[in-house]
């Protein structure tokens, strides 16, 4: 069986390799890296998906002169609508100044659903012999008012139709969905919103269809009309531009954290041991690792998040560590065979790999899935690196060692586990003085403690950490807020439910909810669409009044006529009547179905097969946010399927919840670290001395912060775990060599000691390459682990050995 595993191996693993690839996927949704279980969460993903149109372009103009930014609109919009097989529609002023006469069916709807007293009302109000005190009261107000909205709105709406509080309601979900959404005031500013006519589900899709879209305009500023289109500044924003930055700023991120990394292994590698054979064959095998690694992820995960694939930098800086200690454990005793090598040094080997592993792997429970899939990847990386480094890497490199000798006992699996008896010298090697390292560490510690009492690092409870930098999508939003004078960011509810009814009764409770709230002055004010709301019982109801309504229709424009209106100002009521007889002959649930009623209701209504979502506005209060209080409000709305959100508030939700795992995932770690310190040495004072090496690397960690500046947020706590796990290779390394080579320190450096500053170089290479991500979150966690590993090495390969030394000679010099 063993010999049947051994040739086969490599079968079983190519398929494996193969059927993942068959089933990655690449996930560009920064909302996925966060717990799904998250109310904030929950409803910014909603609303994400069913709110923001996911095939919706943003394409904002603007240039000094108003007419000209409004003429170069309108013909962009034109050559956009001529594209019939890349854009569906184009909107770039309010629908219904094209069609006004299309708001009767979303007024005539909004009657249909009033409580049956006003409905009554309104059937005595158009009653045949109340229809000229009606109009001439009208024409009244025509004549004396001087509110230019109470005029135009008059002129077309001669019964005053419009003069109902759900219509109020409606204008404040969008801001006025007025002229406000598509220019600025001084109208040098103006907004069109394109809705692509593909899918647009991938990023790839996305970039293809904003280049064609680019494309079109390029074509306009270069054309017949340049001169037109001269000073005019074009920028887009909406999420096929999002998931564009996003995938292709992760996709240059990796491409140069993989090819940064592999250069400086490479250039590390050559400058200390000068051979481009080992050198080359180490960098094959670990783009080969790196390949089978995101291979078996897909394998094991299905879908990998865009922002996960910051796992290969720092796969590439933890790999390298097994095989540079192999090969320079190699040169360092020639006179070994490479089994004699790979028994030395594999328990140090399997106990490094299991506690990084072991730390990658717990990320899981730290509450954010995304962090959890990197573990993962790189946790997957770190054991088939270990296995291949160990295998082999070295028999290629000498041939001529890597046969046991005729005596040599065989490598058996245990061996993996437990390091081969090798006497420790009874006296501590002298070739070095261990008092000025002691001295040393007295001094650091000294100066990172003032560091500390002076300043510690501030807490980001934020959702920054999640946002792209520099995202020129971001900065076009911005700006178009500003320019159009848009209130300040809401919070979201997004109420989901089966059918009307239940939507309605969910609304009703969040309602009361929210009043609450108001008037504990949690919240500033909100606004729900419960008068808006369809009402079944209310439709019921008045199905026979509004036939009867749409009868009198031809009374209606007669009268209108009659007393001086003309055909235009009859056309708004004719639309409304008509929507009533389609009311009146429906026997179910109706809803408005033409263009201008669809462009305004799915702003905040979205209806599906299975389910219906209706969106609420919360503002801010007007003084500082209480969080906690503000989250409690968010799990009892989500009792009632009604979900809070906001960015800011998702930040301080899913902190809260990091924070409250991190028991979790530091406790075990913190056990996993001391086992493997155990096992790995199975001396009390050794163990100490590595739990030392850990919390004094600590404590330069956090100076470095404070010094520095730099926070902890959602993202980079999670470095403490990966800290943990890393960091205690170097210590295990470092306290193994020092006892095979009995305290002698010049030994030590030269095999080990030398390995671990390329081992530790490398991977401060792979996190700190991450530092230069454009997510925030992961450029943090990049830096902290690039510090906080590199402190550990470097205290471990100058101060553990005197430390080590150190306790050596107190050991001897106690009494027999």
């Amino acid at each position: 069986m063993r010999s049947f595993l051994k040739r086969w191996w490599w079968v079983f693993l190519l398929v494996a390799v193969g059927l993942g690839f068959c089933r990655l996927r690449f996930d560009v949704d920064v909302l996925d890296l966060l717990p799904s279980d998250e109310p904030s969460v929950m409803g910014l993903k909603l609303y994400e998906k069913y709110f923001t149109n996911a095939r919706e372009l943003v394409v904002t103009l603007r240039a000094q002169d108003s007419e000209q930014v409004q003429r170069v609109a309108g013909e962009l919009a034109a050559r956009l609508r001529q594209q019939t097989n890349l854009v569906e529609e184009v909107t770039w002023q309010p629908p219904w100044m094209d069609e006004p006469q299309q708001l009767g069916e979303l007024l005539g709807w909004l009657w249909f659903n009033q409580p049956p007293a006003a409905v009554a009302d309104l059937t005595n109000r158009l009653a045949p012999g109340n229809l000229n005190i009606v109009l001439d009261q009208t024409k009244d107000a025509l004549s004396t008012s001087m509110s230019p909205m109470d005029l135009a709105k008059l002129e077309y709406d001669p019964y005053n139709l419009m003069s109902l509080s759900a219509v109020s309601g409606m204008m404040n979900f969008s801001s006025g969905q007025s002229q406000q959404m598509f220019a600025s005031a001084d109208g040098t500013f103006r907004v069109l919103y394109v809705e692509s006519a593909v899918d647009l589900a991938s990023y790839r899709s996305c970039e293809s269809w904003l280049k064609e879209v680019h494309g079109i305009v390029d074509g306009l500023k270069t054309g017949a009309s340049k001169d037109e289109w001269n000073g005019v500044v074009v920028r887009y924003t909406g999420r096929p531009v999002f998931v564009e930055e996003i995938a292709g700023s992760m996709q240059t991120d990796m491409s140069h954290s993989v090819g940064a990394t592999s250069t400086i292994i490479a250039i590390l590698f050559y400058l200390m041991h000068r051979r481009l054979r080992p050198m080359g064959y180490l960098i094959a095998l670990l783009m080969l690792i790196l390949i089978a690694t995101l291979a078996l992820g897909a394998l094991v995960m299905g879908s990998i998040n865009i922002v996960s694939m910051g796992f290969a930098a720092i796969l590439l800086g933890l790999a390298v560590d097994y095989a540079v200690v192999h090969y320079q454990e190699a040169l360092a005793h020639p006179d070994m065979t490479v089994p004699e090598i790979r028994r030395a040094i594999a328990p140090s080997i399997l106990w490094a790999a299991i506690t990084t592993i072991s730390a990658f792997m717990v990320l899981n429970l730290g509450g954010l899935p995304g962090l959890g899939q990197l573990g993962s990847l790189v946790a997957i990386g770190i054991a088939l690196s270990a296995w291949v480094m160990v295998m082999i890497y070295l028999p290629p490199l000498f041939p001529n060692r890597r046969k046991p000798r005729p005596n040599q006992p065989p490598f058996r699996w245990w061996n993996y586990f437990v390091a081969p008896h090798e006497p420790i010298a009874t006296t501590t090697a002298t070739n070095f003085s261990w008092r000025p390292a002691l001295l040393l560490s007295g001094v650091i510690l000294l100066a990172a403690g003032g560091v500390l009492i002076w300043k510690q690092p501030g807490l980001d409870r934020t959702a920054d950490a999640l946002h792209p930098q520099n995202s020129e999508a971001q900065s076009a939003l911005d700006e178009m807020t500003v320019q159009l004078g848009l209130p300040p960011q809401p919070y979201w509810l997004v109420v989901t439910g089966r059918d009307e009814t239940e939507v309605y009764d969910r609304l009703v409770k969040a309602n009361a909810l929210l009043s609450e709230a108001e008037t504990n002055h949690l919240i500033g004010q909100f606004v729900l669409p419960v008068a808006l709301w369809p009402h079944p019982e209310f439709q019921a109801v008045n199905r026979q009044s509004m036939a009867a309504l749409a009868n009198e229709g031809p009374a209606l424009r007669a009268a209108a006529l009659n007393s001086g209106f003309n055909t235009n100002a009859v056309a708004l009521t004719e639309e409304i009547v008509k929507t009533w007889a389609r009311a009146g002959a429906s026997t179910g649930i109706i809803w408005p179905t033409n263009r201008v009623s669809q462009w305004l209701l799915n702003r905040f209504v979205i209806r599906s097969p299975d389910q219906i979502l209706v969106v609420g506005l919360i503002y801010p209060p007007a003084k500082h946010m209480n969080a906690a209080a503000l989250i409690g409000l968010s799990h009892r709305l989500a009792q009632d399927n009604c979900y809070l959100s906001s960015w800011d508030l998702l930040g301080v939700a899913t902190l809260k919840r990091v924070e409250s795992r991190m028991w979790q995932v530091v406790t075990p770690m913190v056990v996993l670290v001391l086992l493997s310190l155990w096992f790995a040495f199975r001396r009390t004072t050794e163990i100490l001395l590595g739990a030392a090496v850990l919390c004094m690397s600590g404590i330069c960690l956090l100076a470095i912060m404070a010094l520095t500046g730099w926070t902890w947020n959602l993202m980079n706590l999670m470095a403490m775990p990966l800290m943990l796990g890393t960091g205690v290779d170097y210590t295990i390394f470092i306290q193994l060599a020092l006892r095979r080579h009995g305290g002698d320190l010049k030994a030590v450096r030269h095999s080990v000691g030398r390995a671990l500053m390329l081992c530790g170089a490398t991977a401060v290479t792979g996190f700190g390459s991450l530092g230069m991500s454009s997510n925030p979150g992961m450029a943090s966690l990049g830096r902290v682990c690039a510090v906080g590993i590199g402190a550990n090495m470097l205290i471990s390969v100058f101060l553990l050995p005197a430390w080590w030394s150190l306790t050596r000679k107190l050991q001897h010099a106690k009494p027999k």
